[in-house]
């Protein structure tokens, strides 16, 4: 299991807990802490993101993390999903 991947996640849950976000973890990260092994390393979140707290999740990860809060906005607009890449490890 990578460790920066984890740490990088664990950042973005920190935030997700710190704003009262539900959230689930899936991708090659919850696959790994079940046993399965997977080619890539990454995270999936499901975040139940209401628009009010699109503002603070994006001003406590915008130095740690690549993201667009345009594609953020829409996202959470359309209930559909975004990206957001750790700068330091390029993990997703």
């Amino acid at each position: 299991m990578d460790h920066v991947l984890m740490q990088a996640t664990a950042r973005v849950i920190g935030v997700l807990e710190s704003l009262g976000l539900p959230y689930l973890i899936g991708g090659s990260l919850a696959g790994a802490m079940h046993g399965v092994a997977h080619t890539t390393l990454d995270s999936h979140l499901v975040v139940d993101l209401q628009p009010e707290y699109v503002a603070a999740l994006i001003a406590q990860l915008q130095n740690e993390f690549y993201l667009s809060p345009p594609a953020i906005v829409d996202a959470v607009a359309s209930r559909s999903s975004f990206n957001i890449i750790h700068l330091s490890s390029a993990h997703a």
